[in-house]
């Protein structure tokens, strides 16, 4: 008879995902290809949103504004390049969701362009106030929080470096962090995130002609062990 013994108690681990966090209020994941809608040359119209609402997908029926879509471009995934003015937004201004808010981005960093900043992402262009995480125009390496009142950091990385930030809008305890490390706080404000607009700071300029990986939204403060989860999740799935 053999002495083997199985374990009851020795189960595989389920992977970490986003929707583990509660309160998840949009995930845009480019390296997914089945959420991503695109024409023959790459072109992408629509990325749905992970999180089930249909009416915060991201969608451009522009084609001169419709950003391309890359194969394998970061760590052997996908990304989406909004290179050349191009960006996506909900269909709508959506109702507003106050602070705390914590976003979550994967992008290579622009370049610094005079008289320009570069908007990773805001408010739907129909809203009348700032929600919005970008890098200051003429340099790379600067970048800031911008509600009704501005937040900048010095952060040496460089045009063409990509970078995980988390974004924990928190009225006046605001937080940037980048690649796992606080780099700012301070007080951006109390308005609220009312639709989205992705890789421009509205349908009129100040795009951000940056490649984006992942996006992620929750309608609260993530912390703690849930924002070690989460960074460790952007940090391994994307190589940093």
């Amino acid at each position: 008879m053999s002495n083997f013994v199985i374990n009851p108690y020795m189960v595989e681990s389920t992977p970490f995902s986003p929707e583990d966090i509660s309160d998840l209020y949009a995930w845009y994941d480019m390296s997914e290809v089945a959420t991503i809608t695109k024409d023959g040359s790459n072109r992408v119209s629509k990325i749905e949103n992970k999180e089930g609402t249909t009416a915060r997908d991201l969608l451009q029926s522009t084609g001169g504004d419709q950003p391309l879509w890359l194969s394998a471009s970061r760590n052997g995934l996908d990304v989406v390049d909004f290179d050349d003015n191009r960006w996506l937004q909900t269909d709508s201004a959506l109702t507003e969701i106050d602070q705390p808010i914590t976003i979550f981005i994967v992008l290579e960093t622009p370049a610094g362009d005079a008289g320009n900043d570069k908007w990773w992402y805001n408010k739907h262009s129909d809203a009348s106030q700032n929600f919005a995480t970008y890098s200051n125009e003429d340099s790379a390496d600067t970048f800031a929080v911008r509600v009704s009142n501005i937040l900048d950091v010095s952060f040496p990385a460089g045009a063409g470096v990509w970078q995980y930030v988390t974004t924990q809008f928190n009225t006046t305890a605001t937080k940037l962090r980048m690649n796992g490390v606080e780099k700012l706080s301070g007080d951006v404000g109390t308005e609220g995130m009312s639709g989205l607009i992705l890789g421009a700071y509205s349908d009129a300029g100040n795009d951000s002609d940056i490649p984006i990986g992942e996006f992620i939204i929750y309608n609260k403060l993530v912390s703690g062990a849930e924002l070690t989860s989460m960074e460790t999740y952007l940090k391994d799935k994307w190589g940093f």
